[in-house]
């Protein structure tokens, strides 16, 4: 396994960081209607929150994530610091809808962080 460097931290805090604002905001939608009506108790719902994001890929498959990876941006362009600036500018536009209240979808923030990244690159 390679040392940790620095710009790998940073894409790895950057990238947890947009996993966790993707799954407060995904979550709560997800959860709060089945919880308000009753139909499923809170303990079941977190439950099935936490356990979604690992099962998920395993039944699903990962197409959207390939879609992702390899249809956005050139191969040729790609590299860690891109990467890591679009992952950056996608939190960074998602803390500002967040903060504005607009809605917005993370999906749509990380392929935007990712093309102007990738553009500004």
């Amino acid at each position: 396994m390679p040392p940790l460097t620095l710009p790998f931290a940073l894409f790895l805090a950057a990238a947890l960081l947009f996993a966790y604002l993707d799954g407060v905001t995904d979550s709560a939608n997800v959860v709060a209607p089945v919880v308000a009506a009753r139909a499923i108790s809170r303990r079941r719902a977190l439950i099935m929150t936490a356990l979604a994001p690992i099962v998920a890929p395993l039944i699903f498959g990962v197409a959207i994530a390939e879609t992702f990876g390899t249809g956005l941006l050139a191969p040729a362009g790609v590299s860690l610091p891109i990467v890591t600036a679009g992952t950056l500018g996608a939190v960074i536009w998602r803390c500002l809808t967040l903060w504005w209240g607009l809605p917005a979808s993370n999906s749509h923030c990380l392929i935007g962080g990712l093309v102007g990244a990738g553009l500004a690159g």
